[in-house]
C-alpha cells in the first residue's frame, strides 16, 4: 500500500471509527443522554414554532395566589370549590375539567362551611370531567372507566401508563360528574413534562387522559373508540393516532396564549357576568397556578407552568389534529443520514485544509438540521437533528486528526530522510507542503552530478575497517554538505563515487550553473580532505567529477514507509561518463554540451569527445576553465 493510500485508509477508518462510537451510543444510550439530547432538540422545534392560530375551544380558570390569600389556603373546602363551580356552570360552558384531585369530603367548622354535598350538587349543573391520578400502591378496587370500543385487533401499546390502582374523587362526585380521566403526567427523571396520557391503566382498567375525557364529554359522552387497524383513537369527531405510549407530545402554547385564555378565579367570582360570552361553549379547564396547590410543572417553554394550562393545550391540539409524532421510519433516516454525514466528512478531510473541510461539514450539519426543521413544519415529524450532525462533525474530527497526524509523520520522516540531502530551506518548504513534491513519478530536466574517487577499490583493501569508514565519512559529510549548500539533493553514495542533481525535487532555475559552482567547490573540498594526515596515510585519490544537463525520471522509489527519492535517465547516465572520462582526458570536472551552454556565468573549454549509443553523435566534453 502506497503512502498516500495508507494516509486515506486511516483517515477513513478513523472517521468510520467514530461514526461507530457516536452510533453506538445513540442506540445503547446507557445512561440516557441521547435520548436527552434528542429530546432537547424536538423542545427545540416546538418551542420556537409558534403553534398555529385557531379559535380556541378552551378557557383555563385560574386558581392563584390572590385567591389563595382571600379565600384560604388550598385544599379548599368542597363548598369553597362548589361557589366557584356554580359561577362557572352560569357561563355555560360546554363542559368543566378538574385539574385537581378532589379527594377529602370534609368542610371546616371553623369557617362555618361544613357541607360536603354541595359541590355534588354544583357539579349536576353541568358537564363535568374529574380528575384522577395513577397510583402505584393503592390495591382497592378501581372505579368504572369511560366505555370503549376496540376495532380489531387491540394495538401493541409497550409504553402504555400503566399502575396498580388508581387515587379518584368519591363516589358521590363521580356519580355527579360525567366523566373521568387521568391527570397524571409522568416527568421522567425530574425532566420536563413533555407528554400527556392519551389512554392509560390503572388497577386493570383503561382510562382516558384528562384532555381525552374532556372531548369526549364535550361531543355527547359517546364511547372511545380504539381502531387497531389504524392505530387511532376516535374522540367523538376527533381523532387522535397511538403511538407505542398511547400519549400525546404537548405543543406548549406561547405565554400570551396562556395569558388570553386564563380568568382569574376571583374576577369570575367578582364579576360573573363579564365572563359568560367568552366561556359559553367551550371546554372550561379549573386548575391551581398558585404554588401550594402543586401543580406547577416545568416544561420546555417554562419551568412553571401550571397543569390547567398544559391539559389545556392537549384539548387544543387534540381539537386541532396537531400530532407532533416521530414516523415510523425516523430511526432509519437518522442512521442513514449519519452515515452519508460521515462519508462526506470523511471525503472532506481527504480532500480539503482543515480550514476549508471545517466550514464544509459545519454547513451539512445545519443543512440537515434544516432538513429536519422543514419535515417538523411540514408533516409535524420530529427527525432527530442533533445525533446525525454531531455523527458528521465526529467523523469529520476523528478522520482531520488521523490525516494531520499521519502528514505529520509523513513530514517528520521527510525530515529525517532529506535533512542531510537537501538544503534545510528545501526540506522545510516541502515538509510543509508536499504536493510540490511529485513523488508517484515525473520526468523533467536536471542536472547530474557524479563524483568519483581514484583508486577507491583499492584503497577500501589495503585500510583497516574503522579507519575506512572514519574517512568515507568524512568525505561524504563535506561533499554532501556541499551539494545542499548549493541547493542540490544527494542521490546515493556507493562504491567511491557520489551521486546528486539539481532541479528537483523543487524547481531550481540556474540549476546548471549551481551543479558547475557545486564540481568545483568539492574538487577543492576533496583536495583538502587529502591533504590531512589520514587521508595522506590512506593513499585517498583524487576527485573526478561529471556534469551534465538532461530528461530524467524522477520520483519516490520503495513505498510503504521508507522515503527514497530517486533519478534515473541519461542526465544521471552522462554524467558517470563524464566522471569515468577525466582520467582519459586529464582533466578533474569533465561537462556536457547541455551543462556548459546553460551555466553562462563561467568559462569552458573543450577537451574532447565521448562516444554515444550507435547512430548517435559523438558528445563534445567541457572543463571550466578555473576548474
Amino acid at each position: 500500500m502506497t503512502r498516500a493510500g495508507r494516509a486515506r485508509w486511516l483517515a477513513s477508518a478513523a472517521g468510520f471509527a467514530a461514526l461507530a462510537l457516536v452510533l453506538g451510543f445513540a442506540q445503547l444510550d446507557p445512561r440516557g443522554l441521547a435520548d436527552d439530547l434528542r429530546e432537547a432538540a424536538f423542545d427545540r422545534f416546538l418551542v420556537w414554532t409558534p403553534r398555529p392560530s385557531a379559535d380556541a375551544p378552551v378557557m383555563v380558570v385560574d386558581i392563584d395566589r390572590a385567591a389563595l390569600d382571600r379565600l384560604g389556603a388550598w385544599p379548599w373546602q368542597r363548598d369553597r370549590l362548589a361557589d366557584l363551580v356554580r359561577a362557572i356552570a352560569a357561563a355555560k360552558p360546554s363542559v368543566l375539567v378538574f385539574d385537581m384531585l378532589i379527594a377529602d369530603r370534609g368542610g371546616d367548622p371553623e369557617a362555618g362551611r361544613n357541607d360536603p354535598d354541595a359541590l355534588a350538587e354544583a357539579l349536576r349543573l353541568i358537564p363535568s370531567v374529574l380528575g384522577a391520578a395513577l397510583d402505584p400502591a393503592r390495591n382497592g378496587a378501581p372505579p368504572e372507566g369511560p366505555p370503549i370500543i376496540v376495532r380489531g385487533d387491540a394495538p401493541d401499546l409497550p409504553g402504555l401508563m400503566i399502575a396498580a390502582g388508581v387515587d379518584a374523587p368519591d363516589d358521590a362526585l363521580r356519580q355527579a360528574a360525567r366523566g373521568l380521566g387521568v391527570l397524571t403526567l409522568a416527568a421522567p427523571d425530574g425532566g420536563p413534562v413533555r407528554r400527556v396520557p392519551l389512554l392509560a391503566v390503572g388497577g386493570e382498567v383503561v382510562f382516558g387522559g384528562l384532555a381525552v375525557e374532556a372531548l369526549r364529554v364535550a361531543t355527547g359522552g359517546g364511547s372511545l373508540i380504539v381502531d387497531g387497524q389504524t392505530r387511532t383513537l376516535l374522540i367523538g369527531s376527533h381523532v387522535a393516532p397511538l403511538g407505542p405510549d398511547a400519549d400525546l407530545r404537548l405543543w406548549p402554547s406561547a405565554p400570551a396564549r396562556r395569558a388570553v385564555r386564563a380568568t382569574p378565579a376571583l374576577e369570575l367570582l367578582d364579576h360573573p357576568e363579564d365572563r359568560r360570552a367568552t366561556m359559553a361553549g367551550k371546554i372550561v379547564v379549573i386548575g391551581v397556578s398558585a404554588p401550594e396547590g402543586g401543580e406547577l410543572r416545568p416544561t420546555a417553554a417554562d419551568p412553571f407552568t401550571p397543569g390547567a394550562q398544559l391539559q389545556a393545550d392537549a384539548v387544543e391540539q387534540i381539537a386541532a389534529g396537531l400530532f407532533p409524532q416521530r414516523p415510523a421510519f425516523a430511526r432509519m433516516l437518522e442512521a442513514g443520514a449519519s452515515v452519508l454525514l460521515a462519508a462526506l466528512a470523511i471525503l472532506l478531510a481527504l480532500r480539503w485544509r482543515a480550514a476549508r473541510g471545517a466550514v464544509a461539514i459545519v454547513g451539512l450539519a445545519l443543512l440537515w438540521i434544516a432538513l429536519c426543521v422543514v419535515l417538523w413544519r411540514a408533516r409535524l415529524w420530529l427527525v432527530d437533528p442533533a445525533w446525525p450532525a454531531l455523527a458528521g462533525l465526529a467523523a469529520w474530527q476523528a478522520a482531520t486528526l488521523a490525516a494531520l497526524a499521519e502528514a505529520r509523520a509523513r513530514r517528520a520522516a521527510f525530515a529525517r530522510s532529506f535533512s542531510a540531502r537537501l538544503p534545510p530551506s528545501v526540506v522545510a518548504r516541502l515538509a510543509a507542503d508536499p504536493d510540490q513534491w511529485k513523488r508517484a513519478g515525473e520526468e523533467k530536466e536536471i542536472t547530474a552530478l557524479v563524483a568519483e574517487l581514484e583508486g577507491f577499490a583499492a584503497m577500501t583493501e589495503r585500510m583497516a575497517a574503522p579507519d575506512l569508514v572514519a574517512l568515507l565519512d568524512r568525505y561524504v559529510e563535506r561533499v554532501g554538505a556541499i551539494v545542499v549548500k548549493h541547493g542540490g539533493m544527494v542521490d546515493a553514495f556507493a562504491d567511491g563515487a557520489t551521486r546528486a542533481f539539481f532541479n528537483a525535487p523543487v524547481d531550481l532555475p540556474d540549476h546548471a550553473a549551481r551543479a558547475v559552482d557545486c564540481a568545483i567547490e568539492i574538487l577543492e573540498a576533496t583536495d583538502a580532505l587529502r591533504s590531512e594526515r589520514g587521508s595522506i596515510t590512506a593513499g585517498m585519490g583524487r576527485a573526478r567529477i561529471g556534469v551534465e544537463t538532461g530528461r530524467a525520471a524522477l520520483g519516490d522509489v520503495g513505498g510503504g514507509r521508507r522515503l527514497d527519492y530517486k533519478a534515473y535517465g541519461e542526465a544521471i547516465n552522462l554524467a558517470a561518463r563524464l566522471a569515468a572520462v577525466n582520467e582519459a582526458l586529464g582533466s578533474r570536472i569533465a561537462v556536457g554540451p547541455r551543462c556548459a551552454a546553460l551555466a553562462s556565468h563561467r568559462r569552458f573549454r573543450e577537451t574532447g569527445t565521448i562516444a554515444r549509443a550507435a547512430g548517435a553523435a559523438s558528445l563534445a566534453v567541457f572543463e571550466p576553465e578555473n576548474g
